[in-house]
């Protein structure tokens, strides 16, 4: 390992990798094993040893993710709201904040009926989106209801959503490659993503570069967004109700709404966050 400047431990996999004294270590970390099944953040101990017996495969996973930072040069986590969290959870003060990017070359608008006619989609009916591999967590059950009890808009479900139900109006896709994804960005008009909670959603940052309008909660993380401005944020249920409606009466409020959301997108571009990397990778091994 001495004829490498830097070893990238991405979460708990690279447990043993810190051991190695004498190597440069970062971690980068998208959230925290003890939370992804339902530790709150203001937890207590009895509640993460109830958790652990629970969940005792994830709290083995979350013991060795706990080694590996307190063992790291510097944590990177995927956005500032995790930040201050997770300074608490390990005790490290060395960790920033760099949000995914995304390839904004790949992620762009398309000619939107020309792939609607190829997606056998009808033109003048209002699409939503929701993409996912996580369904409880991102209430896509909640998203089908909303729909649902809409007066015509369409719901395609991509992910792992193979046990759901479809009707007229709600389309059931499981998953799809890549190349079909992104033409389902390019074709709908909103991305629809009421999540419990998202640390930073690459899903909306993809569906903004191809001209999407999320519609989510406030419990989902995505700096940028602005409601009524480039996305609409609920507060609760009934306002996701309320946006829906909104978006039926008064259609044509999604152009300008959607030119906003490309703008934002582009400014989370993986050329800007690969820079942002090196700077950090070149203050350790140069020890600036």
């Amino acid at each position: 390992m001495k004829k490498y400047d830097m070893a990238h431990i991405n979460g708990d996999n690279g447990c043993f990798i810190s051991r190695i004294n004498d190597l440069n270590k970062i971690m980068t970390l998208h959230g925290t094993s003890l939370f992804s099944a339902g530790v709150k953040q203001n937890y207590t101990k009895k509640s993460v040893i109830k958790w652990g017996l629970i969940h005792p495969n994830l709290f083995f996973s979350y013991l060795m993710e706990r080694y590996s930072v307190r063992h790291c040069n510097t944590v990177i986590t995927v956005s500032v709201s995790l930040l201050d969290t997770l300074k608490k959870l390990y005790s490290k003060n060395d960790i920033t904040a760099i949000n995914i990017g995304i390839n904004t070359g790949y992620f762009r608008p398309g000619n939107k009926i020309q792939i609607r006619h190829e997606l056998n989609m009808e033109n003048k009916v209002i699409y939503a989106l929701w993409v996912g591999m996580s369904p409880e967590r991102k209430r896509l059950n909640f998203a089908i209801e909303l729909i649902k009890n809409s007066k015509n808009i369409h719901l395609i479900c991509i992910g792992n959503t193979e046990k759901y139900v479809g009707n007229d109006r709600i389309h059931i896709l499981g998953r799809v490659s890549d190349d079909i994804l992104l033409k389902y960005y390019q074709a709908c008009d909103l991305l629809l993503l009421p999540s419990v909670s998202e640390a930073f959603s690459l899903t909306i940052v993809e569906g903004m570069a191809c001209g999407l309008v999320p519609v989510t909660g406030k419990n989902v993380y995505m700096p940028g967004l602005k409601n009524n401005i480039n996305s609409f944020i609920a507060g609760t249920d009934d306002d996701y109700k309320d946006i829906i409606t909104k978006i039926e009466d008064k259609p044509d409020i999604l152009i300008k709404m959607s030119e906003n959301a490309i703008k934002t997108a582009y400014e989370y571009s993986d050329e800007k966050t690969y820079s942002r990397y090196l700077d950090v990778m070149q203050k350790i091994v140069y020890k600036k």
